[in-house]
């Protein structure tokens, strides 16, 4: 997984305090960057086109803080931790998106990010589908696909009573036996990183928490939370509770550099996981790569 100055900037600033005057310098992002290979001229670069976005701010010291403009796959990756808690009892009805076959290459690069970041998948030419277990119902989704940047020309609908081979093949959509393997494997690597840190220095251990957490969220964050009918959960809930231990553990590896550049790490939000650092946000073209 690449460490870009904008998913480091982006990932540093949400470690802050929304309250407050916490913020960041620039030279600690700068020496953050620098663990990471990055020139301290590009994570400038990136610095000022992230304001112009509004996805950060600077106050009058000259220090830097997440910007107004959250999005909505912001809010969806911060709940990470939540993503059991995240479904509702499935029906056996369906969420479809419809999407029009004139779409610009832009437009069709935002859909594919929406509707991954909410676990659809291809089921024919123009037509993806979930299972309809997400808080909120039809509404709810439909709703926060187009927040996330669905084209609003797509069609939105609830799909119940498809035929057999029909339903057949929309379970077939989804790879539960890989998902499963992949909670595992995910699992043992949170566990091999804290042991392999224990002699690390602290640069060595911030940069591998940053990217061995980064993954551990992208992977939770894209999950596309199956109803219980079509994947055993408790897997999913180990994956989440080691990547708890593990977010306990980087705070602890990120704290002193922190306070050293007179940061306070916000007890809401850890120092790790660094969620961009999963390449989750929208216009991210991280999005679109597997898992």
């Amino acid at each position: 997984m690449d460490v870009t100055p904008r998913s480091l900037i982006l990932d540093l600033m949400a470690t802050l305090p929304p309250e407050g005057s916490h913020a960041m310098p620039v030279r600690a992002l700068v020496e953050a960057g620098g663990y990471f290979g990055l020139a301290g001229n590009s994570l400038r670069v990136a610095l000022a086109r992230l304001m112009a976005q509004g996805r950060v701010d600077r106050d009058e010291r000259g220090r830097y803080r997440q910007g107004s403009a959250v999005t909505s796959a912001t809010r969806v990756i911060r709940g990470w931790r939540r993503v059991d808690a995240g479904t509702r009892a499935w029906s056996g009805a369906w969420v479809a998106v419809q999407s029009q076959a004139n779409r610009s290459r832009t437009e069709k690069k935002q859909d594919a990010q929406a509707l991954r970041l909410f676990g659809f998948r291809d089921f024919d030419f123009g037509l993806s589908l979930r299972p309809d277990n997400l808080p909120g119902g039809i509404d709810g989704i439909r709703n926060s696909l187009f927040d996330s940047g669905l084209t609003s020309s797509s069609l939105v609908t609830r799909m119940s009573d498809l035929g057999e081979e029909q339903e057949a093949r929309a379970f077939a959509l989804w790879d539960t036996d890989e998902l499963k393997a992949e909670y595992k494997k995910t699992v043992a690597a949170l566990l091999q990183s804290r042991k392999s840190l224990r002699h690390a220095s602290d640069h060595e251990a911030m940069v591998e928490t940053f990217r061995v957490g980064g993954r551990a969220i992208r992977q939770l964050v894209l999950d596309p939370r199956l109803p219980k009918a079509m994947l055993d959960s408790r897997p999913r809930a180990s994956l989440v509770a080691a990547m708890t231990e593990y977010d306990r553990f980087g705070r602890a590896v990120w704290a002193p550099f922190m306070r050293r550049h007179g940061v306070a790490p916000s007890r809401a939000k850890a120092s790790v996981p660094f969620e961009t650092a999963a390449g989750i946000y929208a216009q991210d073209r991280a999005v679109t790569e597997a898992p």
